[in-house]
């Protein structure tokens, strides 16, 4: 599932980031909503969005929008907010979501914090004359806000993990990695960004049940990767996985490659063992290093994925560095 709420101005930069699921789709390093998609859709879309501008209710998308890298297409759903816009994105069928009355809910939260309750008031009823429903909705939003929040607060402190594979979940990665590296605050990390290869093929021949089998196979050899250093083995979501080390005593190259060939032997050397059979395993990696490349968690991720996409790129099956150049020119191209 692709899901993702932000606010942006009415050019489409980003402002707000509400949630992005996977975690990397979008990053406080990128500018522009417009960035996740393909530059052929970008001007397409760009239109959609100043039309959408002009109508003072929400609007949702008939069209769906291919994502920049991945094999999804998404719906894109707006509610604009004076000189603001939340956009709501996502791939699910369109029935699965009360989407205006969601978008207008989450409106209305934001009114209240930005403007206090004497004011709020007169914005809530011009939201409610868009939906009577409104009020119902928001008792649900608020509820399952103060549920999410005693949750968080539980969670702070403890380690949460992926309830298949039993690594690190999307959840918790940032408090660990934060955890570590305050540990050897001048140390240098490194991320890598570890994507299967072709592992819808897996699903869609064998099934979900052999594609969970062959996750918690791979989730115990990617833990098995032998590091001298502090290591944090990480599911992103789906197929997509993270390796963070901390703390790294030699220099870029030679950790990259070595890290490389580690993984070749404790990964990928043999076929994953299924009950329906000894299944091949591949894998495209990015590298990126803290305190090198980016001192901000979010940042290095997404320097990380862009180097596993450039891998993916290169034929699979093989690992990338981070390349400032390559970066830049590619965000210069959406």
């Amino acid at each position: 599932m692709i899901s993702f709420l932000v606010k942006v101005d009415r050019f489409g930069i980003l402002e707000e980031i509400f949630w992005s699921d996977p975690v990397w789709l979008i990053s406080e390093a990128q500018h522009s909503i417009f960035s996740i998609f393909p530059d052929d859709h970008v001007e397409h879309l760009k239109e959609n969005f100043k039309s959408s501008l002009l109508s003072d209710r929400p609007s949702c998308s008939q069209e769906k929008h291919p994502i920049k890298g991945l094999d999804v297409s998404i719906q894109c759903h707006l509610a604009v907010m004076q000189e603001h816009v939340l956009v709501f994105g996502h791939n699910g069928a369109s029935g699965d979501y009360s989407i205006d009355r969601f978008m207008i809910a989450v409106l209305e939260q934001s009114i209240r914090s930005q403007f206090g309750d004497s004011s709020t008031t007169n914005h809530f009823e011009q939201i409610q004359m868009l939906n009577n429903e409104l009020m119902n909705t928001h008792r649900k939003l608020q509820k399952a806000n103060a549920q999410l929040k005693r949750l968080n607060e539980d969670l702070n402190n403890r380690l949460v993990k992926d309830s298949l594979t039993g690594l690190v979940s999307r959840y918790q990665y940032r408090s660990e990695m934060e955890s570590t590296i305050a540990k050897a605050p001048h140390g240098i990390g490194m991320f890598c960004f570890i994507d299967i290869d072709n592992f819808k093929g897996i699903n869609d021949t064998y099934g979900h049940a052999i594609g969970d089998e062959y996750l918690v196979e791979f989730a115990k050899r990617l833990r098995s990767i032998p590091s001298e250093s502090a290591t944090i083995p990480i599911r992103i979501a789906g197929d997509e996985f993270g390796l963070y080390i901390h703390d790294i005593k030699t220099d870029r190259k030679t950790f990259s490659d070595t890290l490389w060939e580690n993984f070749k032997n404790s990964v990928t050397s043999t076929p994953i063992a299924t009950t329906c059979g000894n299944l091949p395993i591949s894998c495209s990696l990015g590298m990126a290093f803290y305190a090198l490349d980016a001192n901000d968690i979010y940042t290095l991720i997404d320097y990380a994925d862009f180097a596993m996409y450039k891998a993916k790129q290169a034929g699979k099956a093989t690992f990338m560095l981070f390349d400032p150049i390559e970066y830049k020119e590619a965000k210069n191209r959406q």
